[in-house]
């Protein structure tokens, strides 16, 4: 079946266009885009198509076939734990550890409430050239 032109792109689509505007506003040199920001757009485009979602988030096509391309080289492994009492207390603190099965690792904190797509950066950790 053949998917619609006109469907509408899911709201993480214009929320990830303003976080691709605000890091380039906030960059002092050229340099190349956080692998958070790729993660989120490989993932939507994986679902929604690479032309639409590059177009729609202001991003090189190129750029972002290369990133499926290569993405879909890399073995899908990994595993995340979200303790539920993180997410229940509107304050406090949570921590996320990721390993892969080369035995790196990586943690990260976060206190009260911070906005993180922790998918995207899981994808960007397990994804990342070594």
């Amino acid at each position: 079946m053949r998917k619609k032109r006109n469907a509408e792109l899911p709201e993480a689509v214009p929320l990830l266009r303003k976080r691709i505007e605000a890091w380039r506003q906030t960059r002092k040199k050229v340099s190349p885009m956080p692998a958070p920001l790729w993660a989120a757009a490989t993932s939507l485009a994986a679902e929604h198509g690479v032309c639409r979602i590059a177009r729609a988030v202001g991003i090189d096509y190129a750029a972002l076939k290369r990133r499926m391309n290569s993405a879909e080289e890399v073995p899908k492994r990994g595993f995340i734990e979200l303790p539920a009492a993180a997410f229940a207390a509107s304050h406090g603190e949570a921590v996320f550890e990721l390993s892969d099965d080369t035995g790196a690792t990586m943690t990260f904190r976060m206190s009260g409430r911070v906005d993180v797509d922790v998918i995207a950066v899981s994808n960007a950790f397990w994804n990342r050239r070594g």
